[in-house]
């Protein structure tokens, strides 16, 4: 009778969707991923208790989660996130944390199919707001030529501005009121 069970896995390298086949008897399982070929550990576990904390001012969260390995051991696993969104993790869920090296990559919960990565994206996030910015600069500087192109008071010739009237001094609003 075969030990290993298939398992569907994120990649923490590539985040792509694979079945595994992991170990039904023990937690630790060093897999290597069919689409981009990097090797990683899958520690799957059953989620004994969770507690989380937020922080709004660095825009975080915290969590610890006292977890059971298949072996019947108890451990705690604590890490942080960006931003405040809680992640659902509840006692009985069976679920697996995956690492590349000693770095806790993506947390799955096996049982209603969710993920969590922990991957730093301050490299996209950057790309995109400097993007963003390019592209607003851009339009602006086409606003910018647009308005300067339209003629102003300036640029008119003497000939083509409006010539005051007498009926704009106050003296002939005067005289225009006592001859009617």
């Amino acid at each position: 009778m075969s030990d290993a069970q298939p398992i569907n896995l994120l990649c923490p390298k590539c985040e792509k969707q694979n079945v595994f086949s992991v170990s039904s008897s023990q937690s630790n399982n060093s897999l290597i991923c069919e689409t981009c070929k990097a090797s990683f550990r899958a520690w799957v576990v059953k989620i004994r208790a969770k507690h989380s904390r937020q922080d709004k001012r660095s825009n975080s969260r915290t969590y610890s989660v006292r977890v059971v390995d298949l072996a019947g051991r108890e451990d705690l696993v604590e890490f942080s996130q960006v931003g405040i969104a809680d992640f659902e993790l509840r006692s009985g869920d069976l679920a697996a944390f995956s690492y590349i090296g000693n770095k806790l990559q993506i947390i799955q919960n096996l049982t209603i199919g969710r993920y969590l990565s922990l991957k730093s994206s301050g490299s996209k996030v950057a790309l995109i707001t400097c993007l963003v910015l390019v592209g607003l600069l851009m339009v602006l500087c086409a606003l910018g030529s647009l308005f300067t192109k339209a003629p102003s008071r300036q640029t008119l010739s003497p000939a083509a501005l409006p010539t005051p009237t007498q009926e704009a001094s106050p003296m002939s609003r005067k005289k225009r009121a006592g001859a009617i």
